[in-house]
């Protein structure tokens, strides 16, 4: 199963949203990485049909997704960023209506219910109202409703928005353990959400691809371009007004600050070991 975006457009009036994005993506992981504003959300509404395109094609395996319409809908899950619930609706009440919604059968549908609500640690809360849930509760809802029916393509628009640490590891856990013969897509701003489980990274700017790669790929391009130097706590603001955005790192010597660019100063030594997508996130997205 290959999913293909050519040179894809998306433009309102003079703005393009998104602009000459071309990927192609097979079954596992993929993660969406750029700042707010990138584009993320409404590359997630292409592929969903959400919106229409202005120009260029998305297909898949080799078929156009207009051209397939029902067939192609059919096969995909979808976590909205934000979704407006029935505030009386408990959970139950609610995928119920969802699972509906795609035509899956009761029966199927009561027991994939009771297996996501039991897998994202809601069972507990099935029959209660979600009127008073957390930010974090609904997130795992709309998980569980873009679940419903075993998609082959599961697109996940910042999942973990509003999730505690405990969960937010659960939820990646579950994500990598349902990916072998799905094609799923993560649209992020936060590194940890992909580094460990994707199988390659999209790096978005300003509507574009900037560079697709894996982890290990993308690290690569970062060789010669990270230093770091020793400092003190307080020394931490008037490094950052000076050299811009940088990691700390208290390590067993002190703390660093860790600079990542083109031209390193001279008193940063070159760092070619330990290096993470942070750093790839302030290469390509902070200092650019």
């Amino acid at each position: 199963m290959k999913l293909a975006l050519r040179n894809v457009c998306k433009k309102y009036r003079d703005f393009y949203a998104i602009k000459d994005f071309s990927m192609e993506l097979s079954e596992g992981i993929h993660g969406i990485l750029g700042p707010n504003g990138a584009g993320k959300s409404t590359l997630m509404n292409l592929l969903t049909e959400n919106l229409e395109l202005t120009s260029g094609e998305i297909t898949l395996d080799g078929k156009n997704i207009v051209s397939m319409g029902e067939a192609y809908r059919s096969l995909i899950g979808y976590m909205p960023q934000q979704q407006g619930f029935y505030e009386q609706f408990s959970p139950t009440e609610f995928l119920h209506y969802i699972g509906g919604l795609k035509d899956i059968k009761k029966s199927v549908r009561t027991e994939q219910i009771a297996y996501w609500l039991e897998k994202l640690n809601l069972y507990q809360w099935r029959n209660q109202r979600m009127g008073g849930f957390s930010g974090g509760m609904l997130q795992r809802v709309l998980l569980a409703q873009a679940l419903l029916g075993s998609p082959k393509i599961l697109i996940l628009d910042e999942p973990t928005a509003g999730l505690d640490p405990r969960e937010r590891i659960n939820m990646r856990n579950i994500i990598a353990e349902i990916s072998k013969d799905k094609i799923i897509l993560i649209a992020t701003h936060i590194v940890s959400d992909i580094e460990l489980i994707a199988d390659d990274i999209i790096l978005t700017r300003q509507g574009q691809c900037v560079r697709q790669g894996t982890t290990g790929e993308l690290l690569e391009t970062l060789q010669g371009k990270v230093g770091e130097c020793p400092c003190k706590k307080e020394e931490i603001l008037s490094l950052q007004e000076r050299y811009g955005v940088g990691n700390i790192f208290l390590q067993s010597d002190g703390v660093y600050f860790r600079k990542v660019g083109d031209d390193l100063p001279e008193n940063f030594r070159p760092v070619s070991e330990n290096l993470s997508l942070e750093d790839v996130y302030l290469y390509y997205f902070e200092i650019r």
